[in-house]
């Protein structure tokens, strides 16, 4: 989860030092930050799915996951 994707890219994509010089800051800072959460997020399911058991957690929790994915969006983005 962390040697390989850094190897794929350093295989993969020319001068990568020269984009990570050229990108700001605040956007390498959202990017770990976001990616930080995906990792929590990730760890926080396996945990729901041992606790619930697989039907019970896939259903409440994609349920959750469906919902809060549809309607915060809608609320953010268009508050009135």
């Amino acid at each position: 989860m962390i040697i390989l994707p850094w190897f794929v890219v350093l295989v993969t994509v020319p001068n990568v030092g020269g984009i990570f010089g050229r990108t700001s800051w605040l956007t390498l800072s959202k990017i770990l930050v976001f990616g930080f959460g995906w990792g929590i997020g990730s760890v926080l399911f396996g945990l729901g799915i041992d606790r619930l058991g697989l039907g019970l957690g896939y259903g409440i929790i994609l349920g959750l996951d469906s919902l809060i994915g549809t309607f915060l969006p809608l609320l953010v983005l268009h508050a009135q």
